[in-house]
Formats: structure tokens, sequence, C-alpha cells
């Protein structure tokens, strides 16, 4: 048994008052406190009073931008669901090419030497920052804060690379090899890419901006743009049969992949999950059509779209996949003046559609670019 001694509480004479009143004031204090809690399953649980509810809506309902640009100073944007709005911008007369380091764009004009365009309003106004070489940059790419502009002096494959998201560079060599064009420049698990016709026609990496080295054996065909995911590469070639390369080292070898006859190749590809969707065109038929293939290595087409007979062919310039949606840019050649074109494909490219052009957009306004920003 255990016994316990109270001892009595023992108050001088005119305290007790001072207790009570001490006591009132606790009491009211924490009914006063508990009646602005709430028990409730989660801040996010609007349905019990969460004071976060509001912004899990908005979260929720955050989509991307789709913007495209025009060789006449006009883009216009879209969030994937077909319904485009025109736009004017100012800076460049045009924009060629377009990457982004968070929701700064930066974009080439591909005319004016050794400027980088820069835009913090969606594209709506840019400005230069020049002093970067006297060569036009042709291709851009962006790995995390390091972003790589491309540009073919004379001598060799040069390069204006930045580890501090574009606001100083240094010049660098891709390819010291002379009379080389580039085709491709992007960013694939970290790693940059930049694709080139020669000799050698090879596809140069670099794991820092700095250093490169190319792939050995060279791709079956010059690769006109790059995709992938991981260490898997896929490559469009050119010509007809239209042959695909691949790579699963992350681009240190390759070999042939999907081949695919009386189809030409155009200059868009990109990846839906593991399944590698490129833009080509049935020269047979003259139809324009998504073509899928998991990883390169064996493909099928889409439906078609009827492209348009006329002297040049269709150029789809660029796709990107936006908010689910895979969305590509480009022109029907020269039917019309250069009517710009756009192909859109809800099911991951196993079907395909065309999206109307704003009426303000030109009917020559080549699109040429197009991204994918928050």
């Amino acid at each position: 048994m255990i016994a316990v001694r109270y001892r009595s509480l023992e108050l001088e004479p005119g305290t007790y008052m001072k207790w009570i009143s001490r006591l009132l004031v606790l009491c009211f204090s924490l009914t006063s406190v508990l009646s602005c809690i709430k028990i409730q399953a989660s801040p996010f649980d609007t349905s019990n009073g969460g004071y976060l509810g509001a912004l899990a809506t908005y979260l929720a309902t955050l989509s991307q931008r789709g913007i495209a640009f025009s060789d006449s100073a006009m883009g216009m944007e879209s969030r994937g669901d077909g319904s485009w709005t025109a736009f004017s911008f100012t800076g460049p007369a045009k924009i060629v090419r377009v990457a982004a380091v968070g929701t700064t764009l930066l974009g080439l004009d591909g005319s004016t030497a050794g400027v980088l365009w820069k835009s913090t309003n969606y594209g709506r106004s840019w400005t230069a920052q020049g002093g970067l070489g006297a060569v036009a940059f042709q291709q851009i790419a962006v790995c995390g804060a390091g972003v790589l502009l491309v540009q073919t002096p004379g001598g060799s494959l040069g390069a204006y690379y930045s580890s501090d998201s574009g606001v100083t560079f240094s010049p660098v060599t891709v390819n010291a090899t002379s009379a080389l064009t580039v085709l491709d420049a992007t960013c694939i698990n970290n790693v940059f890419y930049v694709s080139h016709s020669g000799p050698p026609t090879n596809v140069s990496r670099s794991t820092n901006g700095s250093t490169w080295v190319l792939g050995s054996p060279a791709p079956s065909s010059a690769v006109a743009v790059l995709s992938g995911t991981g260490s898997n590469l896929f490559g469009q070639g050119s010509g007809s049969p239209l042959v695909f390369s691949k790579s699963t080292d992350g681009g240190l070898s390759y070999s042939a992949g999907d081949s695919v006859a009386n189809f030409s190749a155009m200059s868009a590809a990109t990846m839906s999950g593991t399944t590698a969707v490129s833009v080509v065109k049935d020269v047979s038929l003259n139809t324009c059509n998504f073509r899928r293939s998991t990883f390169g290595v064996s493909g099928s087409n889409s439906n078609g779209l009827t492209c348009p007979s006329c002297t040049n062919s269709t150029n789809v310039k660029r796709m990107i996949l936006l908010n689910g949606m895979l969305i590509a840019v480009g022109t029907m050649g020269a039917c019309s003046g250069n009517p710009p074109f756009v192909m859109r494909s809800t099911d991951a490219g196993m079907t395909v559609s065309s999206d109307t052009i704003p009426s303000s957009i030109p009917s020559n306004g080549i699109l040429n670019d197009i991204i994918a920003v928050y």
C-alpha cells in the first residue's frame, strides 16, 4: 500500500481574492483561445474550414502557357485547348528560337550578331544582351542554371556558355572541325546535346557546357532534332526513307532505329512518357502525321492532316508537351504566303488535328518556335 500525504495550502490573510482574480483571468483567456481552434483533417480541407483551401484550389488549376513566336514581331499564346490569343512584341523583329530560365524567356533572332534577347513578361517586350561574339546564334539550350548559345562561325562550331542563368557568358568550342552546320541544341537529363552536319555528322555532348565529346559511332543520318528521357535518346534523321537514330547510353553511342519509307522529316520531336513522338510528312499521300515509337525503335503513325501541295514542303519547326497536349508549330511552306500552321494531339500523338490561327497573325507569319512556361 502506498501512503500519500497531503499538505494543506496555507495562504496569508488577504491573498484569497488575488488568487481568485488570477484564476478568473486565466479561465477567460483559455476560453477565448479554445473558441478560435477548429479540429480538421487537413488545412487544405476547405469543407472543414481549412485555411489553405483557396491556395489548394489555385495550385490545382495552375497550368502552363504555350507561347509561340513568328517572323513578324508577333506571338500567340494558348493553354493547349486549341484556342490562341495573339500579341505583338517589341525589341527584335522576330524570334526564331526561345528557351526559358524560370519565367524569364531567352530568345534568338537568328540575324543579330552576338546578341541574346531577354523577356520577363512572357515575350511581350525584349531587351538585348550584346557583346557575345561576332556571329548570330542559331540554337539555344538551358540545363538548370546553365545556358548554351550555339553559333556557326567560319572556323569551328562555337558557343557561349553561362553557368549563372544567362547573366555572364564565356566562349567555348563545341567542335573544332570547320564548316559544320548546327542542326539542334537541347538539354536532356542535365546533359547538353548539339547535333550538327559535317563532316563529321554527329552529336556532341557535354555535362558542364565547357567540355564536349562526340558520340561514336555517328548516327545513321544527320539528326535534325534530338529528344529523349534519362539515358535513352531519340534522333530524328532526314531523307526518304526516313531513318531514326537511337542511343541507350546518353549519347555516347548510336544505332539505327525506326525506319519508314515514303516519309520525310520535319524539325519537331518530343517525348510523351516513354513514347517518342515526331512530326513527319507522308510524301506519297501528302499528309502531315505524328510518328510514335518506343524510344525510336519501331513506330506507327497517327491519322494524317492534308499538307498543302506547293513548291516548298510543310515545315513544322518545333513541338512541345503542353498540359498533356502535344503542340507542334511551323508553316505551310510557300502556299499562300507561308501561312502559320499548328498541329495538336490530345492522346500522345495517336490522333492529330489542326488549330485555328488568330486572324491578327499575318498570313506570312511563320511560326518558328514554341515554349511551355508557368
